[in-house]
């Protein structure tokens, strides 16, 4: 409360003035209090006008906001409903494409790339012909680029996990390579328990215990008079330890090795190009006088005489290799097979086909099926045709073209003839068949 004399700022309850003296009176007191009440209701008056003023402004900003955003909507809208189906298509084409293509380079991903540039090429293409750059004169060849865009999008996708799996073959998990490298195995027996023993059982022995790791190699110093010393273990080493203990402890993919004795090795006398048009008797010596102990012979007549001009081919197999260098190692007890292959008989066969009509009904057309050939005959009409045939008995088959159950057969032995002249120029004839 303020003094009303000199207008000093004293206490409430106070009946006079602390710094003038004045009395104050209880109407004073009532005056000073009905203008603080004043002031304070003014102030409040005020303070309710700026808040409604406040508020009214953000009711007309949100106002404006929501009306912003309906007109963007309402424009988007149109332009949407605005567009024909070719052009929603595009826009949804357009749309895919796009973050692929982004997200592929971004990744760096090869056939994402390649695929989504498959698309973006597809869709440039169905753009210039719905702008007419493209001349098509057809509405349906755009159609089917843009939707083979949009659904190159799954093979898109998909793409991502191409390879994947090859890799995790060709690339074991780390967990993999150690689990195999920290597993521990115990050797069988002793190293010099193995020598003398048959290759394939020390193998099979290894194999049995968890070594995972077991190569042979072949020593190749014995004669022909040591035949039974063949396939003998000589040594056997683990990681290149030849004096291992029973017992002893080891990874399982340690390398063990195998090494036994075979027959020593000899060069071949002649490389399987040349043996072809060698005589077979010629090849068994050169063979034999190399020092090959195994040599077998074998014929059969299976040259076409259109297709090569020679008599007979060899095909030389050793240890069934059929390609081999001259001079090339073998080991002397290696299986050689001398294959001759000779030039069947081939005749020229002629069929004069005399083909009578039917007067009325059942005029249809024939096949004629002879020699691993198949001819068309139509009806009422004669043919001829000819064959090169090896030695032997053939059916000649006629069939119905309308129907298969109408069918007529007969047998033809093809064999040589010593003929005269006059029997040449007059083919046999075959007895007519019905159908």
């Amino acid at each position: 409360m303020n003094c009303n004399k000199c207008g000093a700022e004293i206490s409430d309850s106070a009946k006079f003035c602390m710094y003038c003296g004045a009395k104050l009176s209880k109407g004073d007191k009532d005056n000073v209090l009905g203008e603080m009440e004043n002031k304070q209701h003014s102030r409040s008056e005020a303070s309710v006008d700026i808040q409604n003023d406040q508020d009214a402004l953000r009711t007309n900003r949100t106002s404006e906001h929501l009306s912003a955003e309906g007109g963007i909507k309402q424009r988007f809208l149109s332009r949407w409903k605005a567009l024909g189906p070719f052009g929603k298509l595009a826009v949804i084409a357009a749309l895919i494409i796009a973050i692929l293509l982004t997200v592929s380079i971004c990744t760096r991903k090869i056939w994402p790339i390649v695929f989504s540039a498959i698309q973006a090429i597809g869709f440039v293409l169905a753009l210039l012909l719905h702008n007419g750059v493209i001349k098509s004169g057809k509405k349906w060849p755009e159609y089917i680029l843009v939707i083979a865009a949009i659904l190159l999008s799954a093979a898109n996708l998909n793409s991502y996990s191409w390879g994947k799996a090859n890799a995790e073959k060709v690339n074991p998990s780390k967990d993999s390579v150690i689990n195999q490298e920290e597993k521990k195995v115990n050797s069988p027996c002793e190293a010099g328990a193995c020598v003398g023993e048959e290759k394939s059982a020390v193998n099979k022995l290894f194999s049995s215990v968890g070594f995972t790791n077991i190569t042979t190699e072949a020593l190749n110093d014995l004669e022909l008079n040591d035949a039974e010393r063949c396939g003998q273990v000589e040594a056997v080493t683990i990681n290149g330890l030849s004096n291992f203990e029973a017992n002893q402890e080891f990874s399982a993919a340690s390398k063990v090795l195998i090494i036994y004795h075979a027959f020593k090795t000899v060069p071949v006398p002649v490389s399987s190009d040349a043996a072809k048009e060698m005589d077979t008797n010629e090849l068994v010596n050169l063979f034999s006088g190399a020092g090959f102990i195994d040599i077998n012979t074998d014929e059969t007549v299976d040259l076409d005489p259109d297709i090569t001009s020679s008599d007979f081919v060899n095909t030389v197999f050793v240890n069934g290799n059929s390609l081999f260098d001259e001079n090339q190692e073998f080991p002397i007890d290696a299986k050689i097979i001398i294959k001759t292959h000779w030039v069947y008989e081939k005749h020229t066969v002629k069929l004069l086909i005399d083909f009578i009509p039917n007067l009325i009904f059942s005029k249809y057309d024939v096949e004629l099926e002879f020699g691993g050939e198949t001819k068309a005959l139509t009806h009422g009409n004669d043919a001829e045709f000819e064959y090169r045939l090896k030695p032997g008995k053939y059916t000649l088959t006629f069939t119905s073209a309308e129907s298969s159950s109408v069918i007529g057969s007969t047998e033809l032995n093809v064999i040589k003839l010593t003929t005269s002249p006059t029997q040449a120029r007059h083919p046999a004839k075959v007895p007519g068949i019905l159908l």
